[in-house]
């Protein structure tokens, strides 16, 4: 081949590809402006049905918060805000349905026009609701679907025209290749950036490539924002704020998300929340080509569903707490104390609960009104409150009566506690307090502690409603620590000798029952009568007999008349016989019970004096059985220092020279001195 052969070659070269080449730039421009005419049909009317069903499930969530809020508080407010919701669901509604025309997408939109006639005006409809918000999400999911495809199918349509196109070109034309496939990118760009952006109107979009970086923001974003196009494109996702590193994460990851909620802070310190769905692009082969965030702001609704929280933190606390007081109420105290026991029990500790009774309230009441008892109720509260640590529950049981639980607390700690109340508030200037016996306002406090003296949240209530009982029967202004005389005897007389307690159970049921004085009473005649009777040095089987006929020492009572037992003022004669009777019917109950039959002479001879003038046999002296005369004395002391209907209770010093009256012509005067002696000496242990 000759030189000029050569030249006419490359001339020809030259020309095709130069042909090549314009028909590259040629197809690129027309790509381009294919696009232009092609997306708005194609992508659209696909995101308009995105936006749409993307309204209908947030107008129904509007619905759903205004329902709520209306029916919590009647406020009309509320029903007018679910009415302006229901009626921009239904708009969001019509429009769609002119839109789809696929079967599943008119069978969701069946579903969702079903649920919302359901769902009507005032009908409280749970089932609709739920369908609806369900069936609202299911088809913007399909339409964001849809979207998919047809982004795929378009991609795949252009890499099929760019491949027959170079194919058509010349194998010489390697210049016209090239200009092909910067055609391609054109056309690539073209899909992610062009109209796109700015064919979604109804929602914020952030539109971001491969690389993490933003491609496109449209105007409503902006407007959300603050951000502007210019100041972002190009910039990484985090450019954005939190909606970009949403997307940065679902391009890394490759899996679409939706319904993400984010909070943004804009300049001047307002939050406004923003639910975000993310979709990102894959090619024919599932590379991820980029994404796009759609951005909804919900501010309104999420500040709604706050204070709607708000309230219901409020309600709740009112629905927790006492009124008048402020402290727990009842309801609430009895679910805490549950959990309390039961936090205990697993972690192996303590409990002390104080039931607190303020003395003569009903008097302050009848006195000065209620209106001045209920500020005397206030103000005892935080008195309360004021004596206990922070971490400790402090409630107001009922009427006048107060609870205290405190966490992991001994029987000393606990005591302190108690007596530190009773002295506080006796120290303390409530108004009023002088028309009150004594010029103050006392209190009495039973005291009893989990797992020593209960096993269950039941038993602590009763067993510290027990020893405030006592504490108020024996003169008020005290603090009483449960005691049962009955369960130190069942541990006493374990095993075989078990019948003989559940015997006296059963006694001691039918004592309480007739006649709830008789049963306290007979409890504190046990504690009395071991102390006289260790001070004597009684022990053994001797012990044990005495402390069961001091339990049972008045059971004879339940054949007295309760009239008489509460009788005011002074018996008549026949009331008098009926009293004088109840240690022979209390024999008499007893002697059927072989078991009890060591402890029937004491039970029979408690009311014998020492110097033979008792009854009923008016025995004397020695003759009287030693059990008999122990009782007598600690039946004496208990009666003397507890508040009867026909007289006040005596203090504990003037109970003790009663009983030094006593001595010689009641009493024993023996076991008067060592009683006398006893209860000097536990005096001085609970001082020190």
């Amino acid at each position: 081949m000759g030189w000029r052969d050569l030249a006419r070659w490359l001339v020809l070269l030259v020309a095709l590809s130069a042909v090549g080449a314009g028909l590259t730039a040629g197809f690129s421009w027309w790509g381009y402006r294919t696009l232009n005419v092609v997306l708005p049909g194609l992508l659209g009317e696909r995101l308009e049905k995105i936006g749409l069903a993307l309204e209908v499930a947030s107008r129904a969530r509007e619905m759903a918060l205004a329902e709520q809020e209306w029916f919590a508080s009647g406020n009309e407010k509320y029903r007018a805000r679910w009415q302006e919701a229901a009626a921009a669901l239904d708009r969001a509604l019509v429009a769609l349905q002119g839109t789809v025309r696929t079967a599943q997408g008119q069978e969701l939109l069946r579903i969702i026009a079903d649920a919302r006639v359901r769902w009507w005006f005032g009908a409280r409809d749970d089932a609709a609701r739920e369908q609806l918000l369900a069936a609202a999400d299911e088809f913007a999911a399909f339409q964001r679907r849809r979207l998919g495809d047809d982004l795929a199918e378009t991609l795949a349509r252009l890499a099929g025209i760019a491949a027959r196109f170079s194919l058509g070109v010349t194998v010489t034309g390697l210049l016209a290749l090239g200009a092909v496939a910067a055609g391609a990118a054109v056309v690539s760009r073209a899909l992610l950036v062009s109209e796109l952006v700015l064919l979604t109107t109804l929602n914020a979009v952030v539109v971001a490539d491969r690389r993490g970086r933003v491609v496109a923001v449209n105007r409503a974003f902006e407007e959300m924002t603050g951000l502007r196009r210019r100041d972002v494109a190009g910039r990484p996702l985090a450019a954005v704020g939190p909606t970009g590193r949403l997307l940065e994460e679902v391009l890394r990851t490759g899996e679409g998300r939706r319904d993400q909620k984010v909070t943004l802070r804009l300049p001047g310190g307002k939050e406004r929340c923003l639910t975000v769905d993310l979709l990102p692009w894959r090619d024919d082969r599932g590379r991820v080509l980029g994404g796009m965030a759609v951005v909804r702001d919900v501010t309104a609704q999420w500040e709604r569903e706050r204070e709607l929280a708000a309230q219901v933190d409020q309600l709740r606390e009112l629905a927790d707490r006492d009124g008048l007081t402020g402290l727990y109420n009842h309801r609430t105290f009895m679910e805490l104390l549950a959990q309390a026991v039961e936090e205990a029990r697993a972690a192996r500790r303590s409990l002390a609960l104080l039931m607190i009774d303020l003395d003569h309230f009903k008097v302050y009441n009848d006195t000065l009104g209620h209106p001045q008892g209920d500020r005397l109720l206030e103000e005892f509260g935080r008195v309360l409150v004021g004596c206990v640590r922070e971490t400790d529950l402090v409630a107001r049981y009922g009427g006048d009566e107060f609870t205290v639980l405190l966490a992991g607390a001994d029987s000393t700690a606990a005591v302190e506690v108690a007596e530190r109340i009773r002295r506080v508030v006796a120290d303390y200037p409530f108004p009023g307090r002088e028309i009150l016996p004594g010029g103050r306002l006392t209190v009495s406090v039973g005291l009893a502690f989990y797992p020593s003296s209960a096993r269950t949240c039941a038993d602590l209530v009763r067993r510290a409603d027990a020893a405030l009982y006592e504490a108020k029967r024996t003169a008020r202004n005290r603090v009483e620590v449960y005691y049962s005389a009955l369960e130190e005897l069942r541990e006493a007389l374990a095993g075989e000798r078990g019948a003989l307690i559940t015997t006296v159970k059963s006694l001691l049921a039918v004592i309480n029952a007739r006649d709830r004085y008789t049963f306290h009473h007979s409890e504190q005649v046990v504690r009395y009568s071991t102390w006289l009777a260790r001070g004597l040095g009684l022990d053994g089987e001797r012990l044990r007999e005495l402390r069961v006929a001091a339990l049972v020492h008045d059971l004879g009572k339940i054949h007295v008349d309760p009239a008489v037992l509460n009788k005011p003022g002074p018996l008549t004669a026949a009331e008098w016989e009926q009293m004088r009777q109840h240690p022979v019917h209390g024999a008499n109950i007893l002697r059927p019970v072989r078991s009890l039959g060591p402890v029937i002479p004491a039970v029979l001879h408690h009311h014998e004096r020492w110097d033979g003038k008792g009854y009923p046999d008016g025995l004397a002296g020695e003759q009287i059985p030693l059990p008999a005369r122990i009782i007598a004395v600690a039946d004496a002391f208990d009666a003397m220092t507890t508040d009867r209907p026909y007289r006040p209770a005596l203090t504990e010093e003037a109970a003790a020279r009663e009983l030094e009256r006593g001595a010689g012509s009641q009493f024993d005067p023996s076991l008067v001195r060592v009683f006398l002696e006893v209860l000097a000496e536990r005096g001085r242990t609970e001082q020190r």
